[in-house]
């Protein structure tokens, strides 16, 4: 058998456990980062919220009724509520919101000029 007569480099154990402590280390970190962005992200429910309160503002203007109405549309009930603006009269805020058993998945707030002067 021949002896080798150069050194081979290498890493030591504890290097090696070092490194795989930090990679662990590195990886749970960014499962917990994932975790969190995917769930706090828009889920589908909340983009339907979205369009029903887009299609009901959309029709109040359209339609040019400012009453407070409570409709309730797939499972999901639509609050529309018409406050005062307190620098003007002719101006209301119209605001919208979507809730689900409870809990509100969107809300929209607009100014609207509900009487208009004819000249």
């Amino acid at each position: 058998m021949a002896k080798l007569t150069t050194k081979i480099k290498a890493f030591t154990i504890l290097e090696s456990m070092v490194a795989i402590v930090i990679v662990m280390i590195v990886f749970a970190l960014s499962s917990i980062v994932i975790i969190n962005i995917s769930s706090s992200g828009i889920t589908k429910e909340k983009q339907h919220a979205y369009t029903l309160v887009q299609q009901l503002r959309a029709e109040t203007l359209h339609q040019s009724r400012f009453i407070d109405e409570t409709i309730e549309l797939d499972n999901l009930m639509l609050e529309k509520t018409l406050l005062d603006y307190p620098a003007s009269s002719e101006l209301k805020i119209l605001q919208i919101i979507a809730f689900k058993n409870d809990k509100k998945l969107f809300e929209s707030k607009e100014l609207v000029l509900t009487k208009i002067n004819e000249l």
